[in-house]
């Protein structure tokens, strides 16, 4: 059996950043890649390597900003290389995006083992970034234990991203285990909130909202829609947000059993809707949970707000724990269509974003005769 200290050795001796592979390996990988017979012709998707959750999805300095988990080299076997960073795209009508590039990789002690998912909000002339960075810690026995960090940064109008030499907050809180992740941020009156992804120490799932008033000091102020005890394992990309007067929480619970023609995946993606949630008392009155979206590649979606009002979403194009057929060609995981949300009769619906509407030609219409078969 290979011992803690020995697969931390293993993990030290890999290359870790992408800075540091040679480009003829990253430039074979993405031929590789460009040879599949599956490459997407509107979705997102990556030049190699493993895609997944979407992450700081905003509008900032004219344009919207999105970025993904980005595994690039993930099929890549020789020599072994870890990366899990995000990459960053931009457009200006979220139908066209501009390829920028690696925007932050695992290059520090708290998001050695994984920079993980987080989200962004405007503030003043910089976009400010939170995310989860994670860590794994020794322990007396032959195994470790997960450290998360919840980690900030700043992305100026040159794209360039600095993070903050020191954690917002250090560990989990207590009575919840190391999965405390995936902050999700915005503003109400004059403070700063984010929701995260945790799970109890008896194994189950739940949303913690947190507080700041200046972004670098955070509090830790309680679960959100705490009465849901027992809905799976962990909950993930937790998202508060309001349309006119109802409150949402968009959330990907794991460990959910099938329910007849629900809960069919691997994972689900879904939501709970009600009141407007009351920050005084952290009160959330709300309904049952519901799927968001019946297919079967739907994940860690993220929304935000359009500067003319509409929410819009984003996810991840797959799932943990499957294989594509697109693996053959060393990538996998895509982002899908934007969309517009909207609550109707108390459901959210969602459609896809109006500025694909530019990709519509000519309209044409034909006349199919079918021959008399009776």
């Amino acid at each position: 059996m290979t011992t803690v200290m020995e697969r931390k050795k293993q993990f030290h001796n890999m290359v870790k950043n992408i800075k540091e592979v040679d480009p003829i390996i990253i430039s074979s990988e993405e031929e590789i890649a460009r040879t599949s017979p599956f490459r997407q012709k509107f979705h997102i998707e990556a030049k190699s390597g493993f895609l997944n959750d979407p992450n700081g999805f905003s509008y900032f300095d004219g344009k919207y900003h999105l970025f993904y988990q980005w595994t690039p080299l993930a099929f890549h076997d020789d020599p072994t290389i870890w990366h899990h960073g995000w990459y960053h795209l931009a457009s200006t009508d979220l139908v066209h995006w501009q390829d920028l590039g690696p925007a932050m990789e695992s290059d520090t002690k708290y998001d050695e083992y994984g920079t993980y998912s987080g989200s962004a909000i405007v503030v003043d002339d910089q976009l400010f970034i939170i995310y989860t960075g994670n860590t794994w810690i020794d322990t007396d026995t032959d195994q470790w234990n997960r450290l998360p960090y919840q980690l900030g940064a700043f992305m100026g109008k040159d794209n360039r991203i600095r993070k903050f030499s020191q954690p917002l907050l250090t560990d989990s809180p207590a009575g919840y285990t190391g999965y405390f992740r995936d902050p999700k941020i915005w503003k109400h009156r004059q403070d700063y909130y984010a929701v995260l992804g945790a799970q109890r120490d008896n194994k189950t799932g739940s949303a913690i909202l947190i507080r700041s008033k200046d972004l670098s000091s955070w509090q830790v102020v309680g679960e959100l829609a705490s009465d849901m005890k027992n809905l799976g394992y962990m909950w993930e990309c937790p998202d508060y947000f309001e349309i006119g007067n109802k409150g949402i929480l968009l959330f990907s619970p794991q460990g959910l059993a099938p329910q007849g023609n629900f809960y069919n995946n691997i994972y689900e993606t879904g939501y709970i809707i009600g009141d407007k949630l009351d920050y005084d008392n952290l009160d959330f009155q709300h309904g049952d949970f519901n799927e968001l979206d019946a297919g079967f590649d739907f994940y860690a979606s993220q929304t935000m707000a359009a500067p003319d009002g509409r929410r819009l979403l984003s996810a991840w194009f797959g799932i943990s724990e499957i294989s594509c057929p697109t693996e053959k060609y060393h990538y996998a995981g895509c982002l899908v269509l934007p969309r517009e949300l909207s609550v109707q009769n108390g459901q959210l619906i969602q459609q896809p974003i109006r500025e694909l509407k530019s990709l519509r030609k000519k309209n044409t219409r034909s006349t199919v005769l079918y021959p008399n078969l009776y």
